[in-house]
């Protein structure tokens, strides 16, 4: 369906960006700026909530906030726990990717100028997206497969990058509520229990994937998040830098786990800024 927003953008909704018959069809929807020029950076954007199946409309206003200040957004959809593991939630994640390249020419969009972003368990995957992009063991099987899932540029908001620490160093650990029923969650989606040496969630855990060939990152957490240590970022920001990597980090006193410390646009100028630096 076509729609006009208030701001005489255009928004795409429901389009099915995965035809495997296997499982269930997933969408997204995407905006698209009046004001594009001859092509237009495009921005996938990842809804959080505990690895749970995601429709995106959690962060529908960070869509359109991006739209308004002119970029493409696909809001995507993705596939969670308790039914589908780690492995096939980013799997979905990367089949929006290779679908807004697929399509890239319908709609105006620069294949050049592609960017993720994530909040929350949005983050995560958002991250390890942009590190694993094209390796084989992680692209599933959905989606056309020719086409490239690498991203330019990656903004990641709240996000966990090593499960590992998070559950075991004593910092980590104190900085977050509800420890046990975090690690039991994030089992459920992993479907192995925690322990600092499986594979699978170090597999997950966007800091050990880093290479040097990771875009550039835009890092944004508060203080005061105890759902989400913001070490998890700190830590993730040493090690690009160690690497010589390029990458921001912003933290904010206040705001919680949403790393909103006045409004959202307090936040989202931020990712803005760095959007149009490394996409311009």
């Amino acid at each position: 369906m076509k729609v006009n927003t208030e701001n005489n953008d255009t928004l795409l909704s429901n389009i099915i960006f995965t035809d495997d018959q296997r499982n269930e069809d997933l969408t997204l929807d995407l905006y698209l700026p009046t004001d594009k020029g001859d092509h237009t950076a495009c921005i996938i954007v990842v809804q959080g909530g505990a690895f749970f199946p995601q429709t995106g409309d959690g962060v529908r206003s960070y869509a359109e906030y991006l739209c308004e200040h002119g970029f493409a957004v696909a809001l995507i959809g993705y596939r969670g726990q308790p039914t589908h593991k780690s492995m096939e939630t980013l799997a979905d994640i990367k089949a929006s990717i290779r679908y807004v390249r697929r399509n890239a020419s319908k709609y105006n969009i620069d294949i050049s100028r592609l960017a993720i972003l994530g909040r929350s368990a949005g983050a995560c995957l958002s991250m390890l997206a942009a590190t694993t992009a094209d390796i084989p063991d992680y692209e599933g099987d959905r989606g056309n497969s020719s086409e490239s899932t690498q991203v330019y540029a990656v903004v990641a908001i709240a996000g966990i990058y090593d499960f590992i620490a998070r559950f075991n160093d004593p910092e980590h650990r104190d900085l977050h509520q509800d420890v046990i029923a975090k690690q039991a969650s994030n089992s459920g989606w992993f479907k192995t229990p925690y322990s600092i040496d499986n594979s699978e969630w170090i597999q997950v855990s966007a800091k050990f994937q880093l290479h040097k060939q990771t875009p550039p990152t835009l890092l944004i957490h508060s203080k005061d998040d105890h759902v989400v240590p913001w070490v998890q970022s700190r830590d993730l920001y040493k090690k690009m830098k160690k690497m010589e990597l390029e990458v921001e980090l912003i933290t904010f006193e206040t705001g919680g786990h949403s790393a909103i410390p006045v409004d959202l646009n307090n936040t989202l100028k931020h990712a803005v800024q760095f959007l149009k630096k490394h996409l311009n």
